[in-house]
């Protein structure tokens, strides 16, 4: 099997302020929960945005590209429950669209009840509720609802358990969880991928205790390999992003060689603003194509990618943003080996 390469479909289906800056005009906030909360006129709002965000067209233009695959975020909540509003119908059209364009999809529970990371992206900023043990018996509920609400349609390649549980969860609860899920989704389907993130601890020795320990079929390992966040990258200028690609990430995807497949389910050309000090802008896109060549020699030696994101609803954030990226020459225009 080559590579699989592919794009998220962020901010579509589960809102991230940041991406969609002129939807949250009036909110106080940048997650969803908030968005209903304080929206006027949420419901029509959100439609509105699930319709004209991304739309055949995008489908079409990124099997054009070579674009096979793409990573979907969808909400514990898209049968709707409580504040949040039902958006099966609209995922279930992604679906054909994926589908008549020959594009596999892997769905990615991206929320989970009582949020598990704190993030705008877990549906509700500021809380970490989600490993109380009925909040994880509710989001195996929700993966065996998953499973069989999409395992009809031919473009339905993967599940992805859990996005980004953040740092506090309990290592036991997660794997626990995992493997409950797992097992939920092997009752109804036997062959779809599923996939785990790594909580943000790759490194931590009871994965490949994990891995080698179950009879797994079809599974990955989910890490997502950002160099932005946090203080650490200040004083990192393009030759130490660089070389960190082919080192200090390298090494992460390496380790588990043999034991369970590696995909990188988000990084971008995100870098901090030091790296572009001084520079012009020929100057500032060649150090973008530089760090995103780096990244794509290395993620090619993995089971598969997924950039972040497909499309940013603004005019800055390039980085981000991967058909801007194509349109302006700075990555590569075709995908398809």
């Amino acid at each position: 099997m080559s590579t699989i390469r592919g794009v998220n479909l962020g901010g579509w289906f589960v809102l991230e302020g940041w991406m969609s800056p002129d939807l949250f005009e009036g909110v106080s906030g940048s997650d969803e929960t908030i968005f209903m909360e304080e929206k006027e006129n949420a419901e029509i709002a959100l439609e509105n945005h699930w319709d004209t965000f991304i739309v055949e067209e995008d489908f079409e233009w990124l099997s054009d590209h070579g674009v096979g695959y793409v990573r979907l975020p969808i909400p514990w909540w898209y049968n709707g429950d409580g504040v949040y509003h039902n958006s099966k119908l609209y995922i279930e059209r992604a679906m054909v669209w994926a589908e008549k364009y020959d594009i596999k999809v892997l769905l990615d529970l991206h929320t989970a009840p009582g949020s598990q990371n704190g993030f705008d992206n877990g549906g509700i900023t500021g809380v970490l509720e989600w490993p109380e043990p009925e909040n994880v018996a509710k989001t195996v509920e929700v993966i065996g609802q998953i499973v069989e609400d999409f395992s009809i349609f031919d473009s339905l390649w993967g599940i992805e358990l859990l996005n980004e549980p953040g740092w506090g969860v309990n290592m036991t609860i997660l794997q626990n969880y995992y493997l409950d899920a797992y097992q939920v989704i092997r009752d109804y389907n036997s062959d779809v991928y599923v996939g785990f993130h790594d909580g943000f601890r790759n490194y931590d020795y009871t994965w490949t205790r994990f891995f080698n320990d179950n009879d797994f079929t079809n599974v990955f390992f989910d890490i997502h390999l950002y160099q932005t966040f946090g203080d650490n990258w200040g004083d990192y200028d393009i030759f130490d992003h660089v070389d960190f690609v082919h080192s200090a990430q390298k090494e992460t995807i390496d380790r588990y060689e043999g034991i369970v497949p590696i995909v990188i389910g988000e990084w971008s050309l995100g870098l901090q603003g030091n790296v572009y000090e001084g520079l012009n802008y020929e100057s500032t896109n060649l150090v973008k194509m530089a760090f995103g060549a780096a990244q794509f020699n290395e993620y090619e030696n993995s089971f598969g990618w997924f950039f972040w994101s497909y499309k940013i609803d603004r005019d800055s954030h390039l980085e981000w943003d991967f058909r801007r990226l194509i349109e302006e020459e700075i990555i590569p225009d075709y995908f398809n080996n």
